[in-house]
């Protein structure tokens, strides 16, 4: 469900993949529309959804952390729909000392070739 979120949608496939026959993935949020894109195909639109419903238990289970006060940790590629969507659900519970503490929460960004991978990967954490 995380491709939901994934900004390589947003790219071309390479065209030794396009020779093969492989379909062009298309974005299915934006800034405008991070909760999915309107008019999405019928089977985008149920992974979104599913999606949606993973993210809003995620948040669920960040505010029970909050009670808790546990650590937390969260991972998804840095340019992943995910952070502002998160951001967008975490608004939405209305729990102003939740909200703080989530935007008050640190970042980590972790660069895979900055650790000997020839992946360009940036990760957030």
């Amino acid at each position: 469900m995380c491709g939901t979120c994934s900004r390589a949608r947003e790219r071309s496939l390479a065209p030794s993949l396009r020779r093969q026959g492989a379909p062009e993935p298309a974005p299915l949020r934006d800034e405008l529309h991070l909760p999915g894109k309107p008019n999405l195909k019928p089977h985008d639109k149920i992974k979104v959804g599913k999606a949606n419903q993973i993210y809003a238990n995620a948040v669920f289970l960040l505010q029970i952390c909050f009670e808790l006060n546990c650590i937390v940790s969260i991972e998804n590629p840095a340019r992943s729909w995910l952070w502002p969507l998160l951001a967008m659900l975490v608004k939405e519970t209305g729990r102003t000392d939740f909200i703080q503490w989530y935007f008050s929460l640190v970042s980590t960004m972790f660069d895979a070739c900055m650790h000997g991978s020839t992946r360009d990967k940036s990760t957030t954490i």
